[in-house]
């Protein structure tokens, strides 16, 4: 185990990962201050977060990744959009945090009805005063979603379910399905194949028995509350739906999380 996996380990298992992780977020905004100088100074007119937002939603970051990866998931999810639910006119990203891909949708989708939800109401807030364009809506940890049935013809969701508990798993799988219009998109990122060597050996074995694999002992919700997805997890948490893809290369990402493309079926 690496170093910094064990510390983590150990802090978690003593409870105080959360307490640790609170405090390095109240120091993001000294040890990323040059790099967030510089870059405003070179983009005066990019809106950064605020520094506390951004470090709960993605932890240690800067702002040329922050763009830059926005600007790559966001032509990404887009393209799914595209090839799968063709002509989709309400877009909607679960789990939207301080814009990071959602403020690029724009150019792919000039005049669909985005909509971002978030947890955070500080964060919704926020969004909420630098983006006119886009609908925000704030949502509690649990379902339901602040949705109408059969709202959405595109939901995706970055990194959010990997948050969660297995309860919530379920419970989101049938909110998800009861806002999506008939034939309508759910896309998910999930911590998949490529963390196997990571697992400790009894979390190993239940991945292989097609459970979800969760770190909890944190807040859940929170991004050091971590779940782990097979895929025969995958497919019996989302049964009621037609999977349509499953993309396992990091490339596409840019981040070691896999992608499922699934559909409400009728």
């Amino acid at each position: 185990m690496r170093p910094k996996a064990a510390v983590a380990r150990g802090l978690r298992s003593t409870g105080l990962l959360g307490v640790v992780d609170d405090i390095l977020a109240r120091t993001e905004h000294v040890r990323g201050y040059f790099a967030r100088r510089n870059f405003l100074q070179s983009n005066p007119d990019f809106i950064l977060p605020p520094t506390e937002l951004a470090y709960d939603a993605y932890g240690p970051w800067d702002p040329e990744t922050y763009r830059t990866q926005g600007t790559d998931h966001a032509a990404y999810i887009a393209g799914l959009i595209k090839q799968y639910r063709p002509g989709a006119k309400v877009i909607c990203e679960w789990g939207c945090g301080p814009m990071r891909v959602l403020r690029h949708m724009r150019r792919h989708f000039p005049s669909e009805r985005l909509i971002g939800l978030d947890y955070n109401r500080r964060t919704i807030d926020w969004c909420s005063g630098n983006f006119a364009d886009i609908e925000f809506l704030a949502n509690s940890l649990q379902p339901p979603l602040p949705l109408r049935d059969g709202e959405a013809d595109a939901i995706y969701a970055i990194s959010v379910l990997t948050h969660l508990s297995e309860r919530l798993h379920r419970d989101y799988a049938d909110d998800l399905l009861r806002c999506l219009a008939p034939g309508g998109i759910l896309i998910v990122t999930l911590h998949g194949d490529r963390y196997v060597g990571k697992l400790s050996r009894s979390e190993h074995g239940k991945y292989e028995q097609g459970e979800v694999v969760i770190r909890d002992q944190v807040t859940e919700g929170k991004r050091v509350f971590v779940a782990f997805h097979s895929p025969d997890s995958v497919r019996r948490l989302f049964h009621r739906f037609q999977i349509l893809r499953h993309d396992t290369n990091e490339r596409i990402m840019r981040f070691h999380q896999d992608t499922w493309v699934m559909a409400k079926q009728g």
